[in-house]
């Protein structure tokens, strides 16, 4: 019994460690803010679609095996909804209903003869939406979902495994059968079915008995003990197996809530981002090294959603590039334009929907992130030192086919030295194959990346009318000699 919502020929895992930055990018890409509007309060769901998105697929194919599963969530939302509650309340159910363990296996195979009513319940419930809507799904992952449980789970199979639970209650007692072994200790005890109809007529006639009986004294404690003991063997590999059994049904249902999980709380997002008028597309995820980087409309989802309307977008077409430099006017919605990639790629790479009309981009191996902190209180290191250490951390974990944005790094020294650390830096990471976008205010840095003029780079900068107000749009364009800081001491001080 598999899920496949997530992967075609696999269960996702859960236990699969999230990346060594996920703090980092929960803060720097503000994406706290898209997983709590995902998870509408439940933290369940904000747990597995923060572990889905930080643990995005570089395989394309995986990629939009999902967006096609995610499709199907979208055109058939209540059906969807549907399941997902039958499988939430299942569990709910199981969990409040039967948290006392007890290790005797009279009471054990009791309580798993009970789970395992309410999963075959829930199971025929699951089983009869996909009778009547299995043909109204497109995706694979759908498709192979419903028909596995249409063929596994039909109504004879599920009254025979009722049936079996209903013997295994043992109403009328235990049957069983065992040899003597050495010292007259029994061996090799069965466990068999109770036979129903007639005995046989010509042993009832001849009078002759097929079996001894001997009752024990109500009052006698001892031998009582020794009878429970005697059927606790008995039945104790059946009470194993049961559990063994209840264990990978209920594995089954833990696994179809953690992918559905996923997609509920893209439905969420989807219900937020159409409430608010709010624009957002399938991407074409592309192959690593095709160099493909091209988007329109593209906007901070994080920012939208906070904000609750509609914000700037903007185009770019990329392609073939490795740097991007992005300069200009202070408060003019660079971090923002740097955000609104970060995680436009998160979402792509787990087979999300992302914020933009248009979003085609080469799979990373990784998002990395580096933006200005705040000071440290303590002082533990210098505000340089603390920058280089963070920025050697990244570089140890990056891969060939990484995605590096760099918010006002190297900031905290003069522009000369700045500078000379970001051409040496961003240089050598660029020859290891590190796809890069930078914002800066060290106009010299930008400056002198300008001047090598290098083919694979893209300049951009933040807009601003004469009158000094900001379009919040990016546009192409050699870096400027100024960060026009005095707009900014102008909005403060009039």
């Amino acid at each position: 019994m598999n899920v496949f919502l997530l992967f075609r020929d696999h269960n996702f895992d859960w236990k699969k460690n999230l990346p060594y930055n996920e703090q980092e990018l929960l803060h720097d890409l503000d994406l706290d803010v898209m997983l709590k509007v995902m998870s509408a309060g439940d933290s369940y769901i904000y747990s597995v679609a923060k572990g889905v998105i930080l643990c995005g697929e570089m395989d394309t194919a995986t990629i939009r095996y999902r967006q096609e599963v995610l499709k199907d969530c979208i055109s058939m939302y209540p059906q969807v909804r549907d399941l997902y509650h039958i499988v939430v309340k299942t569990i709910e159910t199981v969990k409040k209903g039967f948290w006392l363990t007890d290790n005797r296996p009279l009471v054990h195979l009791s309580t798993s003869t009970s789970i395992m009513r309410i999963l075959f319940n829930a199971l025929r419930d699951l089983r009869h939406i996909a009778d009547f809507y299995s043909k109204q799904f497109k995706s694979e992952g759908f498709r192979s979902l419903l028909a596995m449980l249409r063929t596994e789970f039909s109504d004879e199979y599920i009254r025979n495994v009722e049936n079996h639970l209903d013997e295994l209650e043992f109403n009328n007692g235990v049957l069983a059968t065992a040899r003597l072994g050495m010292g007259n200790i029994g061996v090799d005890y069965r466990l068999h079915k109770r036979r129903e109809g007639r005995r046989d007529v010509k042993r009832i006639l001849s009078g002759k008995r097929d079996q001894y009986v001997f009752t024990i004294d109500p009052r006698d404690y001892n031998s009582s003990q020794s009878l429970s003991a005697l059927r606790d063997k008995v039945i104790g590999n059946a009470t194993l197996m049961l559990s063994e059994s209840v264990n990978h049904v209920l594995g089954f249902f833990n696994d179809f809530r953690g992918e559905l999980g996923f997609y509920i709380g893209c439905l969420n997002l989807h219900d937020q981002l159409n409430r608010h008028g709010l624009q957002f597309c399938m991407p074409l995820p592309c192959e690593l090294n095709s160099n493909m980087f091209s988007f329109t409309g593209l906007y901070d989802i994080s920012l939208a959603l906070r904000l609750g309307g509609r914000i700037v977008a903007n185009d770019l077409d990329a392609r073939n590039r490795k740097l991007i430099i992005i300069s200009g006017a202070n408060r003019g919605g660079k971090s923002t334009f740097l955000r609104s990639i970060g995680l436009a790629q998160l979402m792509m790479q787990c087979g999300m929907f992302v914020a933009a009309e248009s979003y085609e981009y080469e799979v990373s191996d990784g998002i990395f992130t580096h933006f200005k902190k705040e000071e440290d209180a303590e002082m533990r290191m210098g505000k340089l030192d603390e920058e280089l250490k963070r920025f050697s951390d990244i570089v140890d974990h990056l891969n060939h086919g990484s995605t590096l944005l760099l918010n006002e790094s190297f900031a905290s020294t003069d522009n000369r030295n700045g500078a000379e650390i970001a051409i040496q830096a961003l240089g050598a990471l660029m020859e290891y194959g590190i796809k890069i976008l930078f914002v800066t205010h060290n106009n010299e840095a930008a400056d002198r990346f300008y001047r090598k003029n290098p083919a694979d780079a893209e300049f951009l900068r933040a807009e601003r009318k004469q009158d000094g107000s900001r379009t919040y749009r990016l546009i192409r364009g050699e870096p400027l000699k100024t960060s026009f800081a005095e707009d900014l001491y102008n909005s403060i001080f009039g």
